[in-house]
């Protein structure tokens, strides 16, 4: 016998057993399908533990508070970390219960930048509206600018500044805002970029590499160096950024520029005109850029052999 459908809008929250894995999942109405048949779909809300504490995922710490409303769980589970984890309060340094003094200058500044160049606009499109999402993002992005340390450090500097986000991101609230970001969230930003970029602008390509050094030895008693080549296109005439990429370390400079030029014809700047420093002043690289017909300014020295 089917389960009776609710009449007051609520959703039931269930156990869903895996191996031994414990999930909290919900039954969505989805619509009707083409019998009339009312169709569901299935969303875990995160996981359970064996003493029936729900632990949320990126599923329901960024959904709307309207939805999380008509959420019901079995009375049994304890709720207390999921609701510190929605509502964990604002820290803030005190003297007293009522000091709210809080550093903002500089990330009031990021800020506006992010809302007059499109990019706050862009990220809600991206992510369906989903404010809460995009202020994480903003922070995210905000706290390396201002602090220059690691993400470890997130939570604590939020305790003494007024950032963007209001819950606090821990190390394990940014692994869940990391996992909920995919490729097709990437692209999507990537061409809401774009579409503020003229198809004739100028195009700085530039690129940085980051060396590592494993612990195993060379034959001549050095350690072995590895890394990677990140590179970045952005518009000269707009100041956007238009293309990230990231290649391994031992790649030849015309092999990535055969690529990034791709990619971009793809993106439908086939016309722009490319602007490089001199890494990327080989013989290999000018020939690839003139039979391709590709206008470009290059940075050389006037004694090269080829120039």
């Amino acid at each position: 016998m089917a389960r009776p459908v609710r009449t007051d809008g609520s959703i039931n929250v269930t156990l869903h057993l895996d191996k031994e894995y414990r999930y909290a999942r919900a039954q969505i109405f989805d619509g009707f399908s083409e019998n009339g048949k009312r169709r569901y779909r299935s969303v875990r809300l995160g996981s359970v533990d064996e003493g029936g504490t729900f632990i949320p995922n990126h599923q329901y710490i960024y959904a709307d508070e309207a939805f999380r409303s008509r959420l019901v769980f079995p009375p049994e589970w304890n709720l207390e970390k999921a609701e510190s984890m929605i509502h964990p309060g604002a820290g803030r340094p005190a003297s007293s219960e009522e000091d709210m003094s809080r550093l903002y200058g500089d990330i009031w500044l990021l800020e506006q930048v992010a809302r007059q160049t499109g990019l706050r606009r862009d990220l809600e499109e991206v992510f369906e509206g989903n404010k809460a999402l995009v202020d994480d993002v903003l922070t995210l992005a905000i706290f390396p600018y201002v602090t220059g340390d690691n993400y470890n450090r997130v939570e604590r500097w939020q305790r003494i500044v007024k950032a963007p986000s209001k819950r606090a991101l821990g190390p394990s609230a940014i692994t869940r805002l990391t996992q909920a970001i995919g490729e097709r969230h990437r692209m999507a930003l990537i061409r809401q970029r774009l579409s503020r970029v003229g198809k004739s602008d100028l195009l700085a390509l530039d690129s940085t590499t980051r060396s590592a050094y494993t612990r195993g030895r060379t034959s001549g008693g050095g350690r072995t160096r590895s890394g990677s080549v990140e590179v970045m296109v952005y518009s000269l005439d707009g100041h956007e950024p238009v293309y990230y990429n990231t290649f391994p370390g031992n790649i030849n400079d015309h092999r990535t520029v055969d690529i990034i030029r791709a990619d971009l014809e793809h993106a439908g700047l086939a016309q722009s005109v490319t602007v490089t420093d001199r890494g990327y002043e080989t013989i290999q690289t000018l020939e690839l850029l003139v039979t391709k017909g590709v206008a470009f300014i290059m940075a050389t020295k006037v004694g090269q052999c080829h120039v």
